[in-house]
């Protein structure tokens, strides 16, 4: 048998389908994308605190100068506007508060009931994951051709 006769051969034979194909992601295991994949959200989809500890304008630390705390926000919470002069008790993946900037995590802070004293100074974005920063609404997640793997 000839190379071109074995491979016309094999090619009859193969299921060689060029029509996009949906199927359930557990039946996608070794099938080949015909399109990038994109992201319908933002990842993360709000910004929000990467570590415990309080929201606050970048502008109103100075060490050792007093910052009443005006609010409380846990993760799955959402807070209230933050206040200009004050810092906003918030703990990892809480909605960061409008009006914040950065946080002061609370190992850099001495706290006093209802106010703290920053031991260190932030600048802005400091422990901040902002909307969008790991995938952005749109972005391609996996490229055209890619052979799909469990993993993915």
């Amino acid at each position: 048998m000839t190379v071109a006769s074995a491979l016309a051969q094999l090619l009859q034979s193969a299921d060689c389908s060029q029509d996009d194909q949906e199927r359930l992601i557990e039946e996608t295991d070794g099938f080949i994308l015909s399109r990038d994949v994109t992201s319908s959200i933002d990842v993360p989809p709000f910004s929000n605190s990467a570590m415990d500890g309080y929201a606050v304008r970048a502008e109103d630390v100075a060490v050792g100068q007093k910052l009443p705390v005006g609010q409380i926000i846990a993760a799955g919470a959402t807070g209230t506007p933050h206040q200009a002069g004050s810092a906003s008790r918030i703990f990892t993946g809480a909605p960061m508060p409008l009006g914040a900037d950065s946080v002061l995590i609370q190992e850099d802070a001495e706290a006093f009931g209802d106010y703290i004293v920053p031991t260190e100074l932030v600048t802005a974005g400091d422990h901040v994951r902002t909307q969008g920063q790991d995938i952005e609404q749109g972005a391609a997640i996996l490229p055209r051709g890619r052979r799909l793997r469990p993993a993915d």
